[in-house]
């Protein structure tokens, strides 16, 4: 989930923007770029700024994963992605990180 663009440039999406990447260990997030050149899929959802709980379902099925928010905390949610062939191996984790850029509002 990306706040705000540290690209400091054109891009081919607004923000906030969701994305996934995979991930053996040989890749690194770009973050003057914003990670553009790593991810698999992502969306534009307008999630800060909100006086509920934003929700976020992230599903793997079938080699396939689903991104969904519910972003008015009313149980509604919208798919925001699915990437297919998306190979993970089994017994590991789902990893989520967080920082904040140079640039920020």
């Amino acid at each position: 989930m990306d706040t705000y663009s540290n690209h400091n440039g054109p891009h081919n999406h607004a923000h906030p923007y969701i994305s996934a990447m995979v991930n053996n260990g040989s890749l690194h997030y770009d973050h003057d770029r914003d990670g553009t050149h790593t991810i698999i899929s992502g969306c534009e959802s307008p999630f800060r700024g909100r006086d509920t709980d934003t929700l976020v379902a992230i599903r793997y099925q079938n080699d396939r994963l689903t991104i969904s928010t519910d972003i008015e905390g009313k149980n509604v949610w919208k798919e925001c992605f699915t990437a297919s062939d998306v190979h993970l191996p089994t017994h590991y984790y789902f990893g989520f990180s967080a920082a904040t850029g140079d640039l920020s509002d």
